[in-house]
């Protein structure tokens, strides 16, 4: 069974910033910055229960900011831990493996689901696309809240609703020429002021950012920026076309809109 807990959002989550998370005690979040790495070499910090393991440093990114967690394999020597599901506990990233037998000290390599992992990539790269042509295209629109899985995404919105239900086919077109222009997205970590300044150029109010000296932007060029600690792809031609599933209704004036990516613009 897995263990349930209440997972982080981006302004709760300890931000320790640099080029490295250098707290003592904390793992080093490899997938911060590059997201395309498929494996790492780590070494063992705690284990509890037998199946709970903290590393130095992972590959794998945990559930939380509206994102699910990423699967795969630590192996040490020639056995293999799958990793069932990657969460935050009291500030530090722990997986949960299918069985006992890592111990402390124990040097091991992670290893990733990789086709899980660019699934959501592919997904949170729309989401941001996505929620910019909504903001774009509707005055005085407010999202909610936002989540991806495997294969589809949602947002809720707070919109006039017959403005939203007509202009919901030129939103979309509108995120798919963002991904047929194959625009750069670049995720970094930006000092606060670094990061004030880049929100203001896109129109955008810095006090939005989540605390702390340092912060980690994501950006598709000259569309979209948000501050954001989830797993994006390098270019928006890598998402595939974005389709509209379907709106629902979760209230007055607030609706929740469905999407997903698929492989081709057909």
């Amino acid at each position: 069974m897995l263990i349930s807990f209440m997972p982080l959002n981006e302004n709760q989550m300890p931000w320790m910033g640099g080029e490295r998370w250098d707290m003592d005690g904390v793992v080093e979040p490899l997938y911060l910055y590059d997201s395309y790495l498929r494996e790492c070499e780590a070494e063992v910090q705690s284990v509890e229960d037998g199946r709970y393991v903290v590393l130095d440093r992972t590959i794998f990114h945990p559930e939380g900011g509206g994102q699910p967690w990423d699967t795969g394999e630590i192996i040490r020597g020639g056995e293999e831990f799958k990793v069932l599901y990657v969460g935050i506990f009291s500030g530090r990233i722990s997986h949960e493996v299918d069985r006992g037998g890592l111990e402390v000290g124990d040097s091991i390599r992670c290893h990733l689901d990789w086709d899980r992992r660019y699934k959501l990539m592919r997904m949170h790269t729309a989401l941001h696309i996505l929620w910019a042509a909504l903001v774009k295209s509707i005055e005085r629109l407010k999202i909610l809240s936002s989540q991806i899985a495997l294969e589809h995404g949602r947002l809720d919105v707070r919109a006039d609703r017959a403005e939203l239900i007509g202009k919901l086919s030129e939103i979309e077109e509108a995120a798919n020429r963002i991904v047929r222009e194959d625009r750069r997205v670049i995720a970094r970590i930006l000092e606060r002021e670094e990061a004030e300044r880049l929100l203001l150029s896109y129109g955008e109010n810095p006090s939005q950012l989540p605390s702390g000296e340092r912060v980690r932007m994501v950006e598709v060029v000259d569309w979209d920026v948000a501050a954001c600690l989830g797993t994006h792809v390098r270019r928006t031609g890598e998402v595939g076309r974005i389709k509209i599933l379907k709106r629902a209704s979760k209230g007055r004036n607030i609706d929740r809109i469905y999407f997903t990516t698929l492989d081709n613009y057909t």
